[in-house]
């Protein structure tokens, strides 16, 4: 569809940070306990026709159609703000839930191919995470700028 109206949307990765020591510390139904907050909260945060998928075990999508990069750096942010708000207010046995969020924008050049925009925001996501987690990350498809080589003129040869 937004390939055909040039129209932007905006993808989502999120990880959860440290929800393999949830797991291990509290045991999975409060892991599994933890997952369906995290939906709610997430899904609070949405637009109606935006989408939230659970991928993985403590990882998600959040597909957002009609969404530029800068939007989708905005809902970003709301998610990680409801998760540090929400942990801020954790008591006596309430786990905090800390999240991190890699963002990317189709555009024409990443075409039809779905893996490549997944690609994207799984690099923002990983940029997130190496950032110190917590965070969310853009992809940001501009190319670098790398200076031309200058080249040596050849040597003259000489002939006898």
């Amino acid at each position: 569809m937004s390939q055909r109206c040039d129209a932007p949307f905006a993808l989502l990765v999120v990880d959860l940070d440290g929800f393999k020591q949830i797991n291990d510390t509290h045991g999975h139904a409060a892991g599994d306990a933890c997952l369906q907050h995290f939906t709610l909260m997430t899904q609070m945060q949405l637009r109606p026709g935006d989408l939230l998928a659970r991928t993985g075990g403590d990882e998600f999508c959040v597909v957002l159609p009609g969404t530029t990069l800068r939007e989708g750096a905005m809902i970003a942010r709301r998610i990680l703000v409801a998760c540090q708000e929400d942990a801020a207010g954790c008591v006596g046995a309430d786990i905090p839930i800390a999240a991190s969020v890699g963002v990317a924008q189709w555009t024409q050049e990443i075409g039809a191919c779905s893996e490549r925009l997944l690609a994207a925001a799984d690099h923002a996501l990983y940029s997130a995470k190496n950032d110190g987690k917590n965070r969310y990350a853009v992809y940001d498809p501009a190319p670098l700028v790398v200076p031309e080589l200058v080249r040596e003129p050849a040597p003259l040869r000489q002939t006898a």
